[in-house]
């Protein structure tokens, strides 16, 4: 993937993958998300700067030109009920660009791990640091892509496990505890016609193992 830098000149950036996304688009999926909340809430952000840094801060793992971080951070801000100063606005995203480009440098010179990065270096946030400073409900998650807890990523397997025909836990215990029920009521069935009836003739009647027999 190619992006154009100011000068006209063109740049290259690895697009290395993380559990199925690659760097860049899982931080332009998290930028989508975040203006998703902010339309969702119809501009009513608390902690405006601290969102203005976020947003800053993720435009910044998306590209090297400063103008174009400046300008997210100028839109997102346009779109709260009530927008912060022009001057704060540039304030916390030239921070925030100053700190992505640092951290992203330092990635690319990690080879693309943040394991071995240094401590003191500032890290993208988690997402568990993003619902909770943002205050990120459940039913704000449902709508979101990758802002999602572990109970709402849950939530979407489960559903899609069902549209492929894959059985839930608890369906498959019911089903397996029907299918012995009825395998024990055929067995009393047996016995009563013929209480000498074995074990093994049972199995075989019943067409199943001597140990399932012996289990019910």
């Amino acid at each position: 993937v190619q992006a154009r830098k100011s000068n006209g000149e063109l740049k290259y950036f690895d697009l290395t993958q993380v559990k199925g996304m690659t760097v860049r688009t899982l931080n332009a999926a998290r930028m989508n998300d975040m203006l998703r909340l902010v339309q969702m809430r119809n501009g009513a952000i608390e902690a405006r700067n601290i969102f203005t840094y976020d947003y800053a801060f993720l435009m910044s793992l998306l590209t090297d030109n400063e103008s174009s971080v400046l300008g997210a951070a100028y839109q997102i801000n346009d779109k709260f009920d009530d927008p912060q100063k022009s001057k704060v606005v540039e304030r916390t995203a030239r921070n925030a660009f100053k700190d992505g480009r640092t951290f992203w440098k330092a990635f690319e010179e990690n080879e693309y791990k943040t394991r071995g990065l240094p401590k003191e270096l500032i890290k993208p946030k988690q997402t568990r640091t993003l619902i909770k400073q943002h205050s990120i409900t459940l039913d704000e998650q449902r709508e979101l892509s990758t802002l999602i807890s572990k109970e709402v990523r849950e939530e979407r397997r489960t559903e899609t496990r069902r549209k492929n025909g894959v059985k839930s836990r608890k369906e498959y215990e019911e089903n397996r505890k029907a299918a012995s029920d009825e395998k024990l009521e055929k067995l009393r069935e047996l016995l009563n016609e013929n209480p000498k009836l074995s074990q093994r003739k049972a199995a075989l009647i019943l067409g199943c193992s001597a140990a399932t027999i012996n289990a019910l």
